[in-house]
């Protein structure tokens, strides 16, 4: 309907045109250094109107021709990254199936077609240190570091090569400029908490702990036992000073305040330290909190000293547990130290009463030796190397 109004208004205009030039068809007159150039106006519009339509036509046909070589360019393109992700895909099949060497030449292969390259480059480096190609390794870590926007993947993977080979100053490099500029972002976290475990810089793990925890960058059992190794560590680094120590005592998550085994460690770290007092006093206020056989027995080894009263309170708490088989070893391991041998003597006889243990029936003979006992020290001693291998050749026949 529209096309047939449009027709019936042309041809209504060109009527009146043809009509108004049929009575008076005018006169253009174009004058230029002397030349004059006279024609009529219907004539001159008409080729005015003619070159206008000539420049659209040939404006549309370069913009159609510009068009074509656009497409053409962008099919190349598109085919270009088909082939380059394909490429990478089976590079990627090659390297799991340990074809290294085709992995990297498919790799390389896709780089040269790909509008970012970033990624074959890597993983052709991935593959090139797998084969021990050092050179090559290296040479397409440049390349990656050069053809791409990616910065954080070309250092992190330098930071992961460097920490497989074990330059750790290396990936210290690496990862101290990535964790300035993106302290949150979870692979530079777990590369930088193991490279902190390796070179056993153990107050930066407690540092960047809360953001493990917060990121996910590492499950939550396995930031808590890197919390407790850290710990750990600290607490062996202070270990030959007292008040470094208790500075790291008094620093303590409350979670790791009473596990047992931290609580071991500890009480071995402040022996060390010749604090037997404090290590006393740690042992006995763990046992008040949980009574348990490990405890006991670590603090049966306290060293004598003057002040320390461990087998008084160790006769304290038989009051209240008269048949706890730990507790009498525990007492008799004190006498031994106070060369309280008759003492000692009853306590393991009692304890090994009720349950006989390997490394008691050496604790009687070596008091029954001092007693001068002889015989019953051998006898012991026999007892304890029975039991001792029976336990080994129950264990062996276990596994």
């Amino acid at each position: 309907m529209r096309l047939i109004l449009a027709l019936i208004v042309a041809i209504a205009l060109g009527m009146g045109v043809a009509w108004t030039f049929d009575r008076d068809p005018g006169v253009v007159v174009l004058s230029y250094e002397g030349w004059v150039v006279q024609t009529s106006l219907s004539l001159w519009l008409s080729a005015t109107l003619l070159l206008a339509l000539a420049a659209f036509l040939l404006f549309k046909v370069c913009g159609w021709l510009l068009g074509i070589g656009l497409a053409v360019r962008w099919w190349c393109q598109k085919h270009n990254e088909h082939v380059a992700q394909r490429l990478l895909g089976e590079g990627f099949e090659r390297l799991a199936e340990g074809d290294l060497l085709e992995a990297e030449r498919l790799f390389v292969k896709g780089a040269a077609r790909a509008q970012q390259p970033v990624l074959h480059y890597l993983a052709a480096a991935q593959a090139a240190d797998r084969c021990q190609d050092i050179a090559d390794r290296d040479r397409y870590l440049a390349q990656a570091r050069q053809a791409g926007t990616s910065h954080l993947a070309v250092q992190v993977t330098i930071a992961e090569i460097a920490l497989k080979d074990g330059r750790l100053e290396d990936a210290r490099s690496a990862l101290d400029g990535l964790y300035r500029r993106l302290p949150r972002q979870p692979q530079v976290l777990r590369l930088l908490a193991r490279l902190s475990e390796l070179r056993e810089d153990w107050q930066r793990i407690i540092e960047i702990l809360p953001r493990l925890r917060s990121r996910h960058a590492l499950p939550a059992a396995d930031c808590d036992a890197l919390e407790t190794r850290a710990w750990q560590g600290l607490l062996n680094g202070a270990s030959r000073e007292v008040s470094a120590l208790s500075r790291v005592m008094r620093r303590l998550p409350r979670r790791l305040q009473d596990e047992p085994a931290f609580l071991l460690g500890q009480a071995r770290a402040l022996v060390e330290a010749d604090a037997i007092i404090e290590a006393e006093s740690l042992l006995r206020r763990a046992l008040a909190r949980q009574w348990r056989a490990d405890l006991l027995a670590a603090y049966a080894e306290l060293p004598v000293r003057p002040k320390l009263r461990a087998l008084e309170q160790a006769e304290a708490w038989l009051k209240d547990r008269p048949e706890d088989a730990d507790l009498h070893a525990c007492l008799a391991r004190l006498c031994m130290h106070n060369s309280l041998w008759a003492q000692a003597r009853r306590h393991l006889d009692l304890a090994i009463a009720r349950r006989a243990e390997p490394r008691w029936l050496h604790w009687l003979t070596e008091t029954l030796n001092a007693l001068g006992e002889d015989s019953g020290a051998a006898d012991a001693s026999r007892r304890g190397l029975a039991l001792a291998v029976g336990v080994t050749g129950r264990g062996l026949v276990g596994r």
